[in-house]
């Protein structure tokens, strides 16, 4: 019998989102299944340049190249399989969007990865999604629930 192949997500989304909470959330259900796993914990908060609203174009690529450099030590063979965006709001659509400003990368990582998926913590109808705050959507995907 082959052994399994090993499988990598991003956990991709705007600072205060849920991402850590989630992940942490799934890894803790996954184990509960005798699922192995490995968790390479982000970098951000290493970060010697201002994050989150304070950030800059160079506090980003420090975190990007960081977070790539961590993943490398981590597992070096492995692609990343799929990209999981974790926004604040999201309707039944496959419309998404964070409520604060996004001058991330993270569609440069999700464009990385075969398959996209969007998670939301919050399911709204599609108009309110403008109420919640935003000017625009940040991302239209198609995503499995």
């Amino acid at each position: 019998m082959a052994p399994e192949r090993a499988l990598k997500v991003a956990f991709i989304g705007t600072h205060g989102v849920g991402k850590t909470t989630l992940c942490y959330g799934l890894a803790a259900r996954l184990k509960a299944r005798d699922v192995a796993l490995e968790i390479v914990h982000e970098v951000a908060r290493r970060c010697p340049l201002p994050i989150n609203e304070a950030t800059t174009v160079a506090a980003q690529a420090w975190i990007l190249h960081t977070q790539i450099g961590e993943e490398l030590v981590a597992a070096p063979a492995l692609t990343l399989d799929a990209a999981l965006i974790h926004m604040h709001r999201g309707d039944a659509r496959g419309n998404g969007m964070y409520l604060n400003v996004d001058p991330y990368m993270d569609d440069l990582v999700a464009m990385a990865a075969p398959k996209k998926h969007a998670t939301e913590g919050k399911i709204v109808e599609w108009l309110h999604l403008l109420k919640d705050g935003a000017e625009e959507l940040s991302y239209k995907l198609q995503f499995r629930r």
